[in-house]
């Protein structure tokens, strides 16, 4: 990358047991060219036999 390159900085966080965010990485990678995807896993509730 250049100097005059637009640049897309990405933290990824999680929390500790108490709720304080931890963060785990940074990453920094050229923004023209550059693209963010991630993936959400339904969560369904679990049902109860009666």
């Amino acid at each position: 990358m250049t100097d005059s390159d637009t640049v897309m900085v990405t933290y990824r966080i999680t929390e500790d047991a108490d709720g304080r965010a931890l963060p785990l990485e940074e990453l920094r990678v050229n923004a023209d060219t550059a693209a963010l995807a991630y993936r959400i896993t339904p969560m369904t509730p679990k049902r109860c036999c009666v």
